[in-house]
């Protein structure tokens, strides 16, 4: 889905004239409306009084908005306004899905694999995307005439719907037990919300800096790449899959540093390595180097999310997992609207240059960098670090269908998105939040 769906988003936008402020905004605010819609997650749950029953039923709505997607735009009644209103559908729905399935799954997936099943399934997940992504830019490729184009996108768009559907229908078959939801509700009625606040304190400021950071710069990839740059769409799909390869190739490492040094410290080195990625594109003159650049953002990536997945699930109680999880969608939300807005007006300042990119893109580095002030360090001394090495273990593993996510989001979600972020949609790990709409740098 997030392979054929949310990862051309931004490419749809352009191609129906959405300008590049627009873009930024779409990519956004509908994000912001979605993380304030996914605060009733918590409520909808103790009313269905199922975790279960709540994610299939937010991704169905999910699939479905893709779907009127792709109608909207046969019938040609696409405007900002209409993209607004179902992105935002696209984002709530996906969100809301997220708090509940990362409670659920802590019961399907038991301790002792959960690391090896993660990295895993994250691998197929990027795998899978890899696959979309080049299918739909040789598409793209292939019918280049701006006509053409725009039945591409609606075909993208609807077969991405029907295939959220079947995760849907896959998710029914897993098992729940009502007694997991009661013992939630017990657990945190004992232990009340100092706990709570706790837990929030410790992770929110650090994610939603780090959001902020990513914002300044992650809406305004795509338009520098396919204006500025003028890459057609097969360059422009490269550059997107070079970052799903680097995550799919960093994802057995990833699973053994978890094993060595902890869930915490592995998102710690991940969110080091991100640092320097939207910088680094100073060197945009080499797509050769882009390319490196792609790779290397990928892999640290992937260790950003599935640190950040699997401290959510290791460190975060269940019975507070989904409130916690829920306001950090919506200060995440928060944050990159932010982002963007900063973004993009200093895009808007000066005149859309290739100067004001490379400004915007180096700003997003350096507040990157002041972000990491409030990482949760004091977490890292709870780590269960093995006293001696131990090699992952080798596991057959049943691959539990995706509830959401590549950026993108990417959870991507993703999409993200455990202590993180979606992205991103990815989201693939953990429906964690997004954290760039197209996976770049």
């Amino acid at each position: 889905m997030v392979g054929l769906g949310e990862t051309y988003f931004a490419a749809f936008y352009l191609a129906v004239g959405i300008s590049e402020f627009g873009v930024g905004l779409l990519a956004t605010v509908p994000y912001l409306l979605g993380s304030a819609l996914q605060l009733l997650t918590p409520w909808g749950v103790r009313k269905v009084k199922s975790y279960r029953v709540w994610t299939i039923c937010t991704a169905a709505m999910q699939g479905l908005s893709l779907l009127a997607l792709a109608v909207l735009a046969l019938i040609g009644q696409v405007n900002f306004t209409t993209l607004l209103t179902f992105a935002t559908i696209y984002w709530a729905s996906g969100l809301a899905t997220g708090p509940a399935w990362n409670t659920w799954i802590e019961f399907v997936v038991p301790k002792k694999i959960r690391a090896t099943y993660f990295s895993v399934r994250m691998r197929i997940c990027q795998l899978c995307l890899l696959a979309s992504i080049a299918a739909s830019g040789f598409l793209l490729r292939a019918f280049d005439v701006e006509s053409q184009r725009m039945f591409v996108f609606i075909g993208l768009f609807a077969v991405a719907g029907v295939l959220r559907l079947m995760s849907s229908r896959a998710l029914s078959t897993q098992i729940e037990h009502r007694s997991w939801l009661r013992s939630h509700y017990e657990a945190a009625k004992q232990t009340g919300d100092g706990e709570l606040v706790n837990l929030i304190r410790q992770t929110v400021p650090f994610f939603a800096a780090m959001q902020f950071a990513v914002y300044i710069s992650g809406p305004y990839f795509v338009p520098f790449m396919l204006k500025n740059l003028e890459l057609g769409y097969l360059y422009y799909m490269v550059l997107i899959l070079a970052g799903y390869m680097g995550r799919v190739l960093a994802m057995p490492y990833a699973a053994w540093a978890v094993k060595r040094l902890g869930t915490t410290r592995l998102m710690l080195y991940g969110a080091i390595g991100i640092i320097p990625m939207s910088t680094l594109w100073i060197f945009h003159q080499s797509y050769l180097g882009l390319l490196a650049i792609q790779l290397a953002s990928g892999a640290a990536w992937g260790c950003y999310e599935l640190g950040m997945s699997l401290s959510f699930i290791e460190k975060i109680p269940g019975h507070h997992r989904m409130r916690v999880l829920s306001l950090f969608n919506t200060f995440n939300g928060l944050a990159m609207v932010g982002g963007s807005i900063c973004g993009g007006l200093l895009l808007q300042q000066l005149d859309k240059s290739t100067f004001a990119f490379m400004t915007v893109f180096t700003l997003s580095g350096v507040f990157r960098i002041a972000a990491m002030y409030w990482f949760p360090y004091q977490l890292l001394e709870c780590l269960d670090v093995q006293t001696k090495p131990q090699p992952v273990p080798s596991v057959e593993v049943a691959v539990v269908t995706p509830a959401l996510t590549a950026p993108v989001p990417i959870i991507r979600t993703s999409k993200i998105p455990t202590r993180v972020p979606t992205p991103a949609p990815i989201v693939a790990s953990f429906n964690a939040p997004v954290t760039d709409p197209v996976q770049i740098s």
